[in-house]
């Protein structure tokens, strides 16, 4: 049996509901544990699908912190449901400052001319983002590929504006 200790939901920066994630362990025989960004809002259907389906699941959440002006993940396994306010509570200012985050890379990509709006993108995710902001790149046209997405927002000059992937002819 294998085991998938690190997944994302819709919660945070994945692509399926923990719904979905529970399905897919179940048909490919895996151990798995949703560990979504600062969150663990999809905790609850994720249990409750597992045990309905029983495959065998772990609550988690990816926390994110910063050490010496470096942004850190750390992966918390085993989070029980009395828990689920506590992890939330302690998770508030890192989504408002993500928020923040969010809210200036949407508006330098509106600068670089790119079609995006951060009211649209949360009513589509039905969250803040919480992962990195290459969640993004669905709402932005005309972006060449999802390596220069990653090379936007997230890459290593860190820069996050859009001229410079067109620059570079990536």
């Amino acid at each position: 049996m294998y085991c998938d200790l690190h997944t994302h939901s819709k919660a945070s920066d994945g692509s399926y509901t923990p719904s979905m994630l529970v399905e897919l362990a179940k048909q490919t025989n895996r151990v798995i544990a949703l560990t979504d960004h600062n969150t663990v809002v999809g905790l609850p259907e994720f249990m409750a699908q597992a045990q309905k389906m029983g495959v065998t699941a772990v609550g988690g959440v990816e926390l994110s912190t910063e050490y010496e002006g470096q942004e850190l993940h750390l992966l918390g396994l085993f989070v029980e449901e009395v828990y689920y306010g506590t992890v939330e509570n302690w998770t508030d200012e890192f989504r408002a400052k993500k928020e923040i985050s969010n809210r200036q890379t949407i508006e330098r990509l509106r600068m670089d001319g790119y079609a995006v709006d951060y009211a649209d993108m949360v009513s589509e995710k039905g969250v803040v983002l919480e992962g990195s902001p290459v969640d993004m790149r669905e709402y932005i046209y005309n972006m060449p590929t999802l390596l220069a997405a990653a090379d936007v927002f997230i890459g290593r000059a860190g820069s996050g504006t859009c001229n410079e992937v067109a620059a570079a002819g990536t």
